[in-house]
This record gives structure tokens, sequence and C-alpha cells, in this order.
């Protein structure tokens, strides 16, 4: 790692939790890196950066450290969410009401549902302490605010990319959209 800022992290976590951090890369993975925390069985803290990422490796390890600063030093302020049993199957049940009638097998329509219902939880859960590591990697890092700026702006675009009205997504089609009034549209073109 080349950035000060990185290498502060990465001691930062060795000092607080008493464990290594290896870093590594990994290939075929969608995410920016996968991270591994320390623990007894394993003690060492491994962080593997996609190599189609590497240009933005320091950023990423920075992030990583962060959130594991965040899980290691102060886990009462981690929010953490469980899911009310009879909320997802009823959401997963939904799921796969509003892709029945697709030409899919019945135990495809259910996996997916169950997928999507385990995603949308997944980034409930992680947004919070994304939020957080980012400001964290912004105060400690600053010699990496432009490859944060790019890897937030990238984040950004892919997640509005996914609500775009050309994807038939069942959650879109039980979401009300109200109709916006013809005098706000008039009053949005002329300004």
């Amino acid at each position: 790692m080349n950035s000060p800022g990185t290498q502060q992290l990465i001691s930062a976590v060795e000092q607080t939790t008493g464990f290594k951090v290896i870093v590594d890369t990994v290939e075929g993975i969608f995410e920016d890196a996968q991270m591994i925390s320390a623990r007894p069985e394993m003690p060492v803290h491994t962080i593997r950066v996609n190599k189609a990422k590497l240009h933005s490796a320091d950023y990423i390890v920075a992030g990583q450290c962060a959130m594991i600063l965040r899980l290691w030093s102060n886990p009462v302020r981690i929010p953490v969410f469980s899911p009310i049993p009879e909320k997802f199957r009823y959401f997963v049940e939904r799921g796969v009401n509003s892709l029945s009638s697709a030409k899919v097998p019945a135990h495809l329509v259910q996996q997916a549902s169950v997928q999507l219902a385990q995603g949308v939880l997944n980034q409930l859960r992680s947004m919070p302490i994304e939020i957080m590591t980012i400001r964290d990697c912004q105060r400690q890092c600053p010699d990496l605010i432009e490859l944060q700026r790019e890897a937030v702006e990238t984040q950004l675009r892919l997640h509005s990319e996914s609500f775009a009205p050309r994807i038939p997504l069942p959650t879109r089609r039980s979401m009300p959209v109200p109709p916006v009034p013809e005098s706000r549209t008039k009053r949005c073109a002329t300004r």
C-alpha cells in the first residue's frame, strides 16, 4: 500500500485488535473486496482486493480497515438488525406471487425471492456502517480523497441504475408511484 493514510489504518487495526492484517488479491468477484475479520481459529484479518479494482486498492483497503476498526473498537455503536421471521416470510411470499406468472420453475422462483429478500436485508444492515466508514476514511486519509470520490460516485451510479424503469422488478410493481401534478412539471421545466 502506497498511501500513508492506508498504512496508518492498517497499523491502527493491528494495534486495536492485536491481529495482523494481510492484503491479497482475488479474481472473479463482483465486490471491490472480500474481508475476513480475525477470530480465534484464524488469527489474522484478511482483505482480498478484486484484481479489477487494483487502481483503487489503497482506498479499498483503507475502507475495509475502517470497517474492522468500527466493528472491533465499539461494537455497541454498530446497529444490529434481526429480521422478524413472519415479515421475512411475507416478503418472500410476495416475491413468489409476483414472479409466479413467469415461465420459470417454481423452485427457482422461490430461490430468487429468498435471495432478493436476503439481499435487501443485507443492504439495510450494512449501509449504516458503510456510511460511517466512508466518513472515517475521508477524515483519516485525505490523500485518498480523489479515489474515494470516484469510488462513491461509481457506487451511487450502480445503485441508481438498479432502480431504472427498464428493469422489471417485482418490488417496483408493488410500490405506489404518486403522479406528479402538471403544475409542478411546468414549474420545473421553466427553471
